[in-house]
């Protein structure tokens, strides 16, 4: 119960009217003093038995036509209430978690409660963020008539909602030429064992798998007894993801990091059922951008599904460059030029071959592979397009040194740039350049590299080269 300045001022006249009896010794002032404390006492707990009464009444609800909406697309959130019984004035407000806005201006959103009237209000809500949002309990406001007491109360229902960022629908993962329908087996088998280690002896539970039971304590002991075996050992995850402006490239929706995303969040569903510890490093614009130590506890899992789905490619304030290195190898272009291996052109491959590594502002993927630490149990997962090849094996010669395995996932820059395929001779040999540097990667030790782009595309640009259309 809040007192409002009405009730101060009353409050004040009442000390001013004790004190000018006082001083001025006047007695009949104290019957006014008497008068108004106490009907400010009378109030407090009239207004006290009000807000008993409207919280036993109370009922409201939020409702929606769908809890799952795309970003972008909006949803419309109503509240409603019953009518209520009371001599104040009674209010409910929907309120609207961060993530989530509306245009609609406040008293849109709020309803007022009277006698014998069911009333209710809907809102247009913007869902410009992908990710879980729980729209809290509506706020309750409870006023009495004299305006000197307000109170507010969260009364009521939440509302989980989650906004779904748009999904490819055309995903392909390809090793080559072989289509890569899941990576389940690849799983499968970097697992250390299950159940090597027995852990004991405990009384079997009816419905439990047959298999379990050790047979030879059952017949010991005359009881039906399993015995138990040390868990599996965890396979610790690093995900390493590419969110430059240069993953933007391709339709609202159907970009490269739009496809890049769902391969990592199937990875992160795959991960979370077997209990596997993922973390995650961003690289943006600016560099490395959010980082998380890998973790196998829930609350981990939904940060890393939440900083998938809340990115964006391009939120930097500096641009990168659109590529660090050619499509071709130096050696092979000054070939093409020479058209023999000369001493000159065997001098200068030379110096390629020894090049320098990329200075750290110009490797942010190096830097991420490194800011999550060095475990050689684990394994690393990089996600992003072709354009800074060089960055690509660096960063993966890095992830090497520091983990058991090293999974790339490759978006080919040609599949998604607009009119691309308008020249099939031109973007075929943009692909097989591709598809040259992912096997590059693919034969590294420890190393997989998969293509990820829509299926259609990279169809086309495949089924054009085998029947020798390019």
């Amino acid at each position: 119960m809040r007192p409002t300045r009405r009730y101060w001022a009353a409050a004040a006249l009442t000390v001013l009217l004790a004190a000018s009896a006082w001083l001025f010794d006047r007695p009949v002032l104290l019957v006014g003093v008497a008068a108004l404390g106490g009907w400010l006492v009378a109030s407090a707990v009239a207004f006290h038995l009000t807000v008993t009464d409207v919280d036993e009444q109370l009922e409201l609800a939020v409702v929606t036509h769908s809890t799952r909406v795309p970003v972008d697309a909006g949803v419309e959130l109503t509240l409603r209430g019953n009518p209520v019984d009371s001599s104040g004035t009674v209010t409910a407000k929907l309120p609207l978690p961060a993530g989530l806005s509306t245009e609609a201006h406040e008293n849109a959103r709020t309803i007022r409660l009277v006698e014998s009237v069911s009333t209710e209000t809907t809102v247009a809500v913007e869902t410009p963020v992908a990710g879980r949002f729980t729209v809290p309990e509506p706020a309750v406001t409870v006023a009495d008539d004299a305006g000197l007491f307000v109170e507010r109360l969260d009364r009521g229902p939440t509302l989980t909602l989650t906004v779904d960022a748009r999904q490819p629908d055309d995903l392909s993962v390809n090793a080559g030429q072989q289509p890569i329908v899941s990576l389940q087996g690849k799983r499968s088998n970097e697992r250390r064992g299950e159940g090597l280690d027995p852990a004991g002896l405990r009384k079997y539970v009816p419905g439990e798998k047959a298999a379990r039971i050790d047979w030879k304590a059952t017949a010991r002991l005359d009881e039906t007894y399993v015995r138990e075996f040390e868990t599996q050992s965890a396979v610790e995850t690093a995900f390493v993801v590419d969110a430059r402006s240069t993953t933007d490239t391709g339709p609202d929706g159907e970009t490269e990091f739009d496809y890049l995303r769902e391969v990592a969040l199937g990875l992160l569903a795959m991960s979370r059922e077997y209990e596997d510890p993922v973390g995650v490093a961003v690289v943006d614009d600016d560099g490395l951008g959010a980082l998380q130590a890998p973790t196998n506890a829930p609350a981990g899992y939904d940060g890393v599904r939440r900083d998938l789905l809340g990115l964006a490619p391009g939120e930097g304030s500096r641009r990168p460059s659109r590529r660090l290195d050619s499509r071709s190898s130096l050696a092979g272009r000054l070939l093409a030029v020479d058209g023999e291996e000369s001493a000159f052109v065997e001098t200068l491959s030379a110096c390629v071959a020894d090049r320098q590594p990329l200075p750290p502002e110009a490797s942010p993927l190096r830097i991420a592979v490194g800011a999550l630490g060095n475990d050689t149990d684990g394994r690393v997962m990089l996600f992003t397009d072709d354009t800074n090849r060089r960055e690509i094996r660096e960063a993966v010669d890095t992830a090497r040194s520091a983990a058991r395995s090293v999974t790339v996932f490759l978006a080919p820059t040609v599949l998604y740039e607009p009119g691309s395929l308008a020249d099939l001779t031109a973007a075929y040999e943009r692909y097989t350049e591709f598809e040259t540097f992912r096997r590059e990667l693919d034969r590294l030790p420890n190393v997989d590299a998969y293509e990820v782009g829509p299926g259609r595309r990279s169809g086309r640009l495949r089924k054009a080269g085998r029947s020798g259309i390019v």
